[in-house]
């Protein structure tokens, strides 16, 4: 009988990775197959033998790949695919006999029923913030009553109108609201005695008397249009009053005796609403307005002529 002489090959696979010999159709697994074919002389049968070796290998664990739903398919025009589609969340939910079923919805309706159970406690709290526990008690200075308060602020207490006024020298655009024994009543800060001194950081000019200086004014800052007091220094170095408003950045709406101007931070916000929004000077002054006075916009002054012919100059 004479020796059978044995031949080992390996099989062929789509994909293939070579380690000691080995083939494996997948590079994590952690067995090699090998196919040994033998023949025989004596009977002439040919024999083959499969073996798979394990070599060693860690195995890494397959992922589950989610089939997206109806709602998250392909759309046929992928640049058109919907925010909502995007976040979409579902909700598995499960019966009494055991059985589930899906919610589709979107992360915007989520977040909208959790205000919608908490919308009664915020509307309670809206309605409290009008009220004030202080209200009509001494203030801390001890000179008045607490009757006027600042929105515009953040937390602040309400105060007698000179610790008002005191607290609002570097802030002389806030609102002041003051209570007239049923509501709030909204108005300038020169309606308690204001005057918006120029020249010496608020304070007031040692140089000038105010009953001759004071000029009626209006300045239009983000928050709406003030009607207001201004006192121009009448210190020999300080300037004119274009001078003088342009240092307090206050752009004048005229250089021959200007009685309105627009505050620097209102023309930088007009001009990116401009950029980003297209918006007019009309629609943007038309805001302003009703920031101002919301029930009666249309009595309140300054012309959108005016911010259209200064924003080309700056």
């Amino acid at each position: 009988m004479s020796h059978s002489t044995g031949k080992r090959k390996r099989t062929k696979t789509s994909s293939e990775h070579r380690i000691a010999g080995a083939t494996f159709s997948d590079p994590f697994s952690q067995t090699a197959r090998f196919t040994t074919t033998a023949t025989s002389t004596s009977s002439g049968s040919v024999q083959s033998t499969s073996h798979n070796v394990n070599m060693g290998r860690n195995t890494v664990p397959k992922r589950v790949r989610v089939q997206p739903t109806a709602t998250e398919s392909t759309p046929t025009n992928a640049t058109n695919t919907s925010s909502d589609t995007k976040n979409q969340v579902i909700i598995i939910c499960c019966t009494s006999d055991g059985s589930t079923y899906k919610i589709n919805q979107t992360q915007s309706s989520v977040l909208l029923e959790q205000f919608e159970k908490q919308l009664d406690p915020l509307l309670d709290f809206i309605l409290d913030i009008e009220a004030d526990d202080c209200l009509g008690e001494q203030c801390l200075c001890g000179n008045g009553a607490r009757l006027y308060r600042c929105m515009d602020c953040f937390q602040s207490a309400t105060k007698c109108s000179s610790c008002f006024i005191s607290d609002h020298v570097q802030m002389p655009f806030h609102w002041v609201e003051k209570w007239n024994g049923e509501y709030f009543e909204r108005m300038d800060i020169s309606q308690i005695g204001h005057t918006i001194s120029l020249g010496h950081e608020g304070a007031p000019c040692p140089s000038s008397q105010l009953d001759t200086s004071t000029v009626n004014f209006i300045i239009v800052d983000t928050n709406g249009v003030h009607k207001t007091r201004v006192s121009f220094c009448n210190c020999v170095d300080n300037g004119s009053r274009v001078q003088q408003l342009m240092k307090a950045r206050l752009f004048p709406a005229s250089t021959d005796q200007p009685t309105t101007a627009f505050s620097f931070r209102v023309l930088k916000d007009f001009h990116l609403q401009t950029l980003e929004s297209k918006k007019s000077a009309y629609d943007y002054l038309g805001a302003l307005r009703r920031l101002t006075n919301n029930a009666n916009p249309d009595g309140v002054p300054v012309s959108a002529l005016q911010l259209n012919g200064i924003f080309p100059l700056i």
